[in-house]
Parts: C-alpha cells; structure tokens; sequence
C-alpha cells in the first residue's frame, strides 16, 4: 500500500516519529503530503531513524527476507511497521505475526494497516476486520493504542483499511498456531 497522510499523522499522534530501531515490512513508498511518491526508508533515516526494511524482493533499500520463514532474532525493534505488506504474504501468515512479535522488543510498538475484509478485492492474500487486532492483542497481551478504519488512496467505495497501533507488554513466546487459527482471517 504505502505511507499515506493518515499514516504519517498516525505515527506522529504517538511520538513514533523520532530517533529509534525501526522495522518497516515492504519497501515502502511515501504517499503523504510532504514527500508523495518519495522511497520511506531516506525519509525515516533523515528524521533520525535507525531504519530496516525487509521485502521479498530486495529494492529500495530492503534487505531480501522471506516472513512466511521462521527468522532468526539477530534485533529487537523499537517499532515494526506493516503498511500494507502482510496482506501479500501468501501461505504462512500465523509465521509472518509470530516474526513481528519475536522481533519486537518488549515496550516497543507494531503498528499495521491492512485491508479490511471486503475491501481492495483482488489486492492481496489475507483480509483482516478489527477483531482480529483485539484478539490478537488480547492473546498476545499487546496494549491496543488506537484501532481506527480508514479509507485510503482515494478508494472511498471498497477500499476501508484497518489500522492499529499496539504496544508489545510482555516478554513472552507468541501464541500457538492452534490459537492463532481461531482468529478470523479470510483467505482469498
């Protein structure tokens, strides 16, 4: 998807936007109103951000690393951002999660957008709805900071993401595939 207004302004409403460990999933695009169309990673880094990014294809900056594979934790990040790469994920999407929550350190923040069930159809692989995040949240003993809808990229008819941020509270393994696989997810 990218880094829309919304976005930018959602990282800046919880002081995610200053010198720290990021992970940001995808190689993403800037679509706000400063930067439109500009590479995220140069941004991040010009703010002062220690800034990663992963992509299935290595460009942009990102390092090549597959999230449907058990990674090894060589970091631990401030915060892990997912703005629209997930969705594409197609298979192992209990591993993907299992990953962010791994590689985020306890105190440190994940923060997606992903779309909504029913919406973008034919754009990705998995469909979330707001109850997945506050389930997930709930198994994991994640803090939910902000659970919104939000319309994107001009798509006001199908194209309604779902967008949280969540605090990673306790140092603890993550929940089992079996607990996992009662989340509601669709598949498409």
């Amino acid at each position: 998807m990218g880094i829309t207004q919304n976005s930018v302004d959602r990282l800046r409403r919880h002081n995610l936007l200053q010198p720290m460990k990021m992970l940001e999933l995808g190689a993403q695009n800037m679509y706000d109103n400063d930067h439109y169309g500009s590479i995220a990673k140069a941004y991040f880094e010009q703010i002062g951000i220690e800034h990663t990014s992963w992509d299935i294809i290595p460009h942009q900056g990102a390092i090549q690393v597959d999230l449907r594979e058990d990674l090894p934790i060589v970091h631990q990040y401030d915060i892990i951002t997912d703005f629209g790469t997930s969705e594409h994920v197609d298979g192992n999407y209990y591993q993907v999660h299992k990953n962010i929550h791994n590689l985020c350190k306890v105190g440190g923040f994940i923060v997606h957008e992903n779309p909504k069930t029913g919406h973008w159809p034919g754009h990705g692989c998995n469909y979330v709805n707001m109850n997945f995040y506050i389930t997930l949240g709930q198994l994991c003993g994640y803090e939910c900071i902000e659970l919104t809808e939000h319309f994107a990229m001009g798509n006001t008819i199908d194209g309604c993401n779902i967008c949280v941020v969540m605090r990673k509270m306790y140092d603890a393994p993550f929940i089992t595939k079996e607990q996992f696989e009662t989340i509601a997810v669709y598949k498409s």
